[in-house]
């Protein structure tokens, strides 16, 4: 489907918390390196959006969002029901543009319940002492599975490939957060 010259309002919202996101979170980014990954997510994203692939957007905006999310919960020591609020709405409005421009399986219950799923996630993962980045790297697989686990629930299409790239990277992830954050454990 090809998407209008002029990007609708859902696409507009997706991009202005991309931008938001790294304007806010600039100065915070390690290296130089990630400095230019996040913007080249950022540009690929809106030109892929503009040619008619979404799914880029989303997935973009889903981790840039709670990046955001977390960063503002742990600068300004907000309690995680503002975390939880903020994710629900990042989800909402995610869910939303995918429906918009892409055949999508998730209905609106399920989007409301596929927010909640990721607002609780997220605020569990804010009692956890790593940064915020790896906090939005979790809720993140998380909201990947929990799609992917909604949005093939009425196909005949397996989800073992999904399970087994959210498990490799999940290892990946928690390996790298004990490994940087808890060195303590690696005695073993």
């Amino acid at each position: 489907m090809r998407l209008p010259k002029f990007p609708p309002v859902a696409l507009l919202a997706c991009w202005v918390v991309m931008v938001g996101g790294i304007f806010a979170m600039w100065r915070l980014l390690p290296t130089g390196l990630s400095q230019i990954a996040v913007l080249v997510l950022v540009i690929v994203s809106i030109v892929l959006s503009n040619r008619g692939s979404v799914l880029t957007t989303v997935y973009g905006t889903a981790l840039i969002g709670l990046a955001l999310i977390n960063y503002l919960q742990a600068s300004f020591a907000l309690d995680p029901i503002i975390g939880s609020i903020g994710v629900f709405g990042l989800v909402t409005l995610i869910t939303w543009v995918k429906n918009r421009f892409h055949a999508t399986n998730v209905g609106r219950l399920e989007a409301l319940l596929l927010a909640f799923l990721v607002a609780q996630a997220n605020s569990i993962a804010s009692l956890w002492p790593v940064s915020f980045y790896n906090r939005a790297v979790i809720v993140g697989l998380v909201f990947y599975l929990l799609w992917q686990i909604f949005d093939q629930y009425n196909e005949q299409q397996s989800l073992v490939g999904h399970f087994v790239f959210v498990s490799f990277i999940a290892i990946l992830v928690l390996g790298g957060i004990i490994w940087a954050n808890f060195p303590q454990l690696l005695t073993f």
